[in-house]
């Protein structure tokens, strides 16, 4: 493995094909949950182990240029999104239109680098880049964007994971949900409009761009199970999940959750079970929206990293967190999604 990647690293074009096929072996050998590490003689366990710390420790210049490594073989949106192995990352990668587009206004060069739709949300790379380094006072921290698809504006507001490239360059990738009545398909026009930059003062201007996004892959890659299910809790309240919708990035339970007294503060609530593989998942995100007028809340929880193409049902029960305790509370029955 060492001269694997000392052969990787010292490369100045991109890996060859059978490079590429050991590299991403050994990684996904790395990512699998369950094997018994007794049955695999010591040299793949120290192949594995130094794969591990590649790819976990931050702030090294080695995983610096892993991740570059990496990103030429899948693009920086499908290694922000997908967790999984080869197999998984190529489905993501279908649904990537590259783009490469670049605009150059007060000195910062803007490039849409490349651009996911889905069936839930949009998801696009920014590169940012200055002939200044980045620091006191041109500091960087992230990019104000408004997301139009075929002429109408999304509502929600986009957030952004950012990592800095180089001494020049930032690059973000945004995500934003569709609107909840919109369904797509076929060839969409996509417009991202950059309105400003955080640099230290804040740099304002427009890096329009414009571009059409086929989603029949993506809309393929779909899975959905829109069955309504109701349940009162052991708290007194009562969650309706009203539908499960996965793509090859992430995986989205929408619900409607009603407390039993009013002007609930927090709602602390958790997803956790299995697979049909018998592998753990647990939701890593949650957002809850207050229903105008009534108390109730729109609660939407995610599930990060995609799914494998065999995971056709997952079997789940919620949680709640007991603040004194510190750890979550069964208070409900499981239940059964079904994707298909």
């Amino acid at each position: 493995m060492d001269e694997l990647l000392k052969d990787t690293l010292q490369a100045e074009e991109s890996p060859a094909p059978e490079l590429n096929e050991k590299i991403l072996s050994k990684i996904e050998f790395s990512q699998k949950k369950k094997h018994n590490m007794a049955h695999f003689p010591k040299r793949f366990v120290v192949a594995a182990s130094f794969v591990f710390m590649i790819l976990v420790l931050g702030g090294t210049v080695l995983q610096d240029e892993v991740k570059a490594m990496m990103e030429k073989l899948f693009g920086p949106i499908t290694e922000s999104y997908v967790y999984g192995g080869k197999e998984q990352k190529e489905q993501a990668e279908e649904e990537v239109c590259k783009v490469g587009e670049t605009i150059t206004r007060q000195g910062l060069s803007v490039t849409l680098e490349e651009v996911l739709v889905d069936a839930k949300k949009v998801a696009y790379c920014v590169k940012v880049h200055s002939d200044e380094r980045w620091g006191m006072p041109l500091t960087y921290a992230n990019i104000v964007s408004h997301v139009y698809v075929n002429g109408q504006e999304l509502y929600d507001t986009p957030s952004y994971t950012s990592w800095t490239a180089d001494d020049h360059t930032q690059v973000s990738v945004g995500e934003v949900a569709l609107n909840s009545d919109m369904i797509i398909e076929g060839d969409v026009e996509l417009d991202i409009r950059v309105a400003a930059v955080c640099t230290t003062p804040a740099t304002s201007d427009h890096w329009n761009f414009k571009t059409i996004v086929n989603v029949d892959k993506a809309n393929s890659h779909t899975t959905r199970d829109l069955t309504t299910t109701t349940m009162k809790l052991t708290t007194g309240d009562v969650l309706t999940v009203h539908k499960v919708v996965c793509t090859s990035t992430d995986c989205k339970v929408y619900m409607t959750f009603v407390p039993k007294k009013r002007n609930c503060r927090e709602i602390n609530l958790h997803l956790d079970g299995e697979d049909n593989l018998g592998e753990r998942v647990s939701e890593d995100s949650v957002s809850a929206k207050k229903v105008a007028g009534k108390n109730e809340y729109e609660v939407v929880m995610s599930f990060s990293g995609g799914f494998a193409a065999n995971v056709k049902k997952l079997r789940l029960a919620p949680y709640w967190m007991d603040l004194e305790r510190h750890k979550y509370k069964r208070i409900g029955e499981e239940f059964t999604v079904i994707l298909k």
